[in-house]
């Protein structure tokens, strides 16, 4: 698991609680805590980077469609908020 040691709040110390209700707790999708820390699970004690870094990479034959359900956002989110028509590869999108 990749731990950035920053000052509160950045930074937050697992405890007896999922993933999913970190997430709530801090409005942050839980797709991009998984990404950000680089972790599919949580151990009591872990610490974890909260931040919303909303962003996305563009990877060979994605879509804005399937970009838009990985991300859990609206294809017309997607395609308004990057001023998109199409994407390539490497591109970097803002959700």
């Amino acid at each position: 698991m990749k731990v950035t040691y920053k000052k509160y709040p950045e930074i937050y110390k697992v405890g007896n609680e999922t993933l999913k209700e970190i997430a709530k707790k801090f409005g942050v999708d839980v797709f991009v805590l998984q990404r950000n820390n680089e972790i599919s699970h949580l151990s009591q004690g872990d610490y974890i980077e909260i931040s919303n870094k909303n962003i996305y990479v563009v990877k060979p034959l994605d879509t804005i469609s399937s970009i838009s359900r990985k991300v859990g956002v609206s294809e017309q989110m997607l395609i308004q908020k990057n001023n998109i028509r199409q994407i390539f590869i490497g591109q970097i999108l803002y959700y």
